[in-house]
């Protein structure tokens, strides 16, 4: 494959996971909203939204660091 073609698939998978998190974080808000409005146990929807959002948060960033560690590796002529 081109160059290009790669990058091009590496910038539309790297952002495909930022939608993915971006969503989780909506649905999780979402989620604390509903408990707040119903009366419900908020403590326990505050918790695993605050739990959820960090690690998919993580997970988007290890992702965007591996993206850039590979464009740096690349720029500078290194081989993996």
């Amino acid at each position: 494959m081109k160059e290009k073609t790669i990058f091009i698939l590496q910038i539309l998978t790297l952002s495909v996971v930022w939608i993915i998190v971006l969503g989780i974080i909506a649905l999780f808000v979402h989620l604390v909203i509903v408990a707040h409005r119903l009366h419900d146990a908020l403590t326990a929807a505050v918790g695993i939204s605050i739990f959820a959002i960090v690690v998919f948060c993580i997970m988007g960033s290890v992702a965007t660091y591996v993206f850039i560690g590979f464009q740096k590796d690349k720029n500078e002529g290194g081989r993996l």
